[in-house]
């Protein structure tokens, strides 16, 4: 499972503007448009059957650049943020994660075909920060990364493992971090599952609170997570709901799932 979630915070922390990297869908061959029939056949000559067409794939093809949060009337007010983000935006390491779980490598493993983040969008006064990432991954895994989320190590090692990477890249910004707390969270409706990290900011004397939601919609073979960060608070639930309305539309009308 990968998560990625240094560049949001880092629009959070250090006031710059970002976008998020977008990994592009590997280019997949299409099947070849069966032969055309001979234009002429001798008249001694039995006439063949066509060639069958091709068999359609068992697994359709799945780009996760579809399955992100974009600009909509949810994100009504928010400012597209277009600036390269400059920072590292690393993962969190499955043998760490694994560790700390307690489960083998194996059930942690990210096995994706395809990743991609969306836009980066902020409110006007910057002090609201919304995103998102997309996966597409096998069914399995899919499952099963949803059932680690209901773990109860779960937060406490989100936190335990992300937040010493955001500890470095203040280092030299004059800037330092406390992470004070991370715990599930009740998912809107629609998501699978929550997060919620509560941190301090301190620059100088100033202290300011900031809380960082991880809304995960998780069907089929494709896993989503939208972020939202408030600076002086804590994210707005109608707001979530809406976010999380969007992109929870979008991973029920992936091709092959199964409808309920």
């Amino acid at each position: 499972m990968g998560i990625g979630l240094l560049g949001l915070l880092s629009l959070a922390a250090c006031g710059s503007t970002g976008s998020g990297r977008k990994v592009s869908a590997p280019a997949s061959g299409s099947a070849g448009a069966p032969s055309s029939t001979p234009a002429s056949t001798p008249a001694d000559k039995p006439v063949d059957a066509p060639a069958s067409a091709p068999a359609a794939s068992a697994t359709p093809i799945l780009h996760a650049r579809d399955y992100v949060l974009t600009q909509g009337p949810e994100t009504a007010g928010f400012i597209l943020n277009t600036s390269p983000d400059k920072q590292s935006n690393p993962q969190i390491s499955e043998k760490k994660l694994a560790a700390c779980l307690g489960v083998p490598l194996a059930d942690v493993q990210d096995r994706a075909t395809d990743s991609a983040e969306g836009p980066y969008l902020s409110s006007a006064d910057r002090l609201t920060i919304v995103g998102s990432e997309a996966e597409i991954a096998p069914a399995a895994d899919v499952t099963r990364d949803a059932a680690t989320f209901t773990r109860a190590q779960t937060p406490g090692c989100f936190g335990q493992l992300f937040f010493p990477s955001f500890q470095e890249e203040l280092a030299g910004s004059g800037e330092r971090a406390t992470l004070n707390s991370s715990r599930s969270l009740p998912p809107p409706a629609g998501a699978t599952n929550a997060l919620r990290m509560v941190m301090t900011l301190t620059t100088g004397k100033t202290h300011v609170p900031l809380t960082l939601d991880l809304i995960f919609i998780m069907s089929g073979r494709v896993e989503s997570s939208v972020m939202v960060i408030q600076v002086n608070g804590v994210p707005d639930a109608t707001l979530e709901q809406n976010l999380t309305r969007q992109v929870a539309g979008k991973v029920a009308r992936q091709s092959g799932l199964t409808a309920a």
